[in-house]
């Protein structure tokens, strides 16, 4: 069986660093290299659709050994609406790096914000084809824990007349 799942994983995370280091002297050339990763990614998921419609239980599952101390499998699961949401995001995340190409030329650290792209991207495929709760966190966590413009301070309330403490967000969140 081919590694399709496995393979949606893989070339982004492989592909973050060509991004960041493509973006640093084109920022052009880096979306459409994240749209170009996202257009594979969308062709590896489109392989899985024959076997999920073919199948008796109408799903397509990956297993590999994953923490063997534990005895934890690293388990990719996909069926007709995993597969669905998993492909409509990739469309989206193909139209937002081909979109942002003139409407962030403005903003400065692009190569920060195409690689994040990617990641993101890992992180929102991951969430819908993953069957572990462990690798559900780590698909989610990208989400919560980055920002677009690559500034990592916690933002913070405005401060009130009040002696009362700071507020500070549980995330980094970039809302400039």
């Amino acid at each position: 069986m081919f590694p399709s799942l496995l393979l949606v994983f893989v070339l982004p995370a492989l592909g973050v660093p060509f991004v960041y280091f493509t973006g640093k002297k084109s920022p052009r050339a880096a979306a459409i290299l994240v749209a170009l990763i996202a257009l594979v990614n969308m062709i590896l998921l489109f392989t899985t659709v024959p076997t999920i419609l073919n199948s008796s239980t109408h799903e397509y599952i990956e297993r590999y050994e994953w923490i063997p101390i534990l005895q934890s499998e690293f388990t990719l699961f996909a069926d007709g609406i995993s597969a669905s949401l998993a492909i409509i995001t990739t469309v989206l995340i193909i139209v937002a790096a081909l979109f942002s190409v003139d409407y962030m030329k403005e903003k400065k650290n692009l190569a920060v914000y195409y690689s994040l792209l990617t990641l993101l991207s890992i992180g929102l495929v991951g969430v819908f084809i993953t069957s572990n709760l462990l690798l559900f966190y780590f698909c989610l966590f990208p989400r919560t824990s980055s920002s677009a413009d690559g500034d990592t301070e916690t933002r913070t309330a405005p401060r009130s007349n009040s002696s009362s403490s700071r507020m500070q967000a549980p995330f980094s969140c970039s809302w400039a």
